[in-house]
């Protein structure tokens, strides 16, 4: 039903992560991580959830875990980012995400979540690159987009 959730959140205006699940009424897990929101600060968040537990890793390394408190295995007929499920004063998100995914039948493993962590990919403009290492573009070519995996020459 809508209220079978789970939630990665700011809570309120502080630097806490929440982790929030609830089966119907039935608050399952409320675990927090404090000091993970810093300003103009990218992190790396992976939230996983399996049959026995909540873990949560903030930039490559484990920061929360609870026992006991598996989401159901249910059909979601909803997902929100950057949105609130209660609405209200509570808002939308004000930042940005970027490189979202989701498994859905596979538990990442810690190694899986340093592996992502190492391997982000955010080479700014002027780089390219692929695999989390960047280059600068030789002279005489550009790389516009965050993000490229090569550069064009000035002429094209």
């Amino acid at each position: 039903g809508p209220n079978d959730n789970f939630m990665l959140y700011r809570d309120g205006t502080s630097s806490t992560l929440g982790v929030l699940i609830y089966n119907g009424a039935t608050r399952l897990a409320n675990p927090s991580i404090s000091d993970v929101w810093t300003l103009n600060t990218w992190r790396h968040i992976v939230g996983v959830v399996s049959s026995a537990e909540i873990n949560t890793y903030i930039d490559g390394s484990l920061s929360s875990s609870t026992s006991g408190a598996a989401v159901p295995s249910l059909a979601r007929s909803i997902h929100w980012l950057g949105w609130s499920n209660w609405g209200g004063s509570t808002g939308y998100f004000q930042g940005y995400i970027a490189y979202l995914r989701i498994w859905h039948g596979t538990e990442l493993t810690p190694a899986n979540a340093l592996w992502l962590y190492n391997k982000r990919f955010d080479c700014p403009a002027g780089f390219y690159g692929s695999g989390g290492e960047c280059t600068a573009c030789p002279s005489g070519q550009y790389a516009l987009e965050t993000g490229s995996t090569s550069c064009t020459n000035c002429g094209a």
